[in-house]
């Protein structure tokens, strides 16, 4: 991955997750405001999990696996993920089981930041 900032976000996760182009509530207003781009793409994620698509599923955390162990993507993307899409995956045990099985390393640290449970990165 090259560096990205907060600034490039959009096509970080657009160029990474196609599939999210054609979410029902993907909006190129959205893509003004890098909260409201990576919340509702948080939101995609949580939709992917509840209807069990498990390729795209497993595509989505290990993009996040690679944003949250790249050296050179700021520390705002990260951030913005942790925000965005860690703190309303816990909504469900469902949720928190996928979470914790796909997400690896610093990733999955920063998702057991979120419930409250740091452990010991791998």
């Amino acid at each position: 991955m090259r560096d990205n900032t907060i600034e490039s976000i959009y096509e970080l996760i657009d160029e990474n997750i196609p599939e999210f182009k054609g979410y029902k509530d993907y909006s190129m207003w959205y893509r003004e405001n890098p909260y409201l781009h990576t919340g509702n793409f948080g939101q995609f994620l949580v939709e992917k999990i509840e209807k069990q698509e498990t390729t795209t599923v497993k595509k989505i955390f290990d993009f996040i696996n690679r944003v949250f162990e790249d050296q050179m993507i700021d520390e705002s993307v990260k951030n913005m993920i942790h925000i965005q899409v860690f703190e309303i995956l816990p909504g469900s045990n469902q949720m928190i089981k996928i979470s914790r099985e796909y997400l690896k390393g610093s990733a999955l640290f920063s998702f057991n930041g979120v419930l409250g449970e740091f452990v010991p990165k791998e």
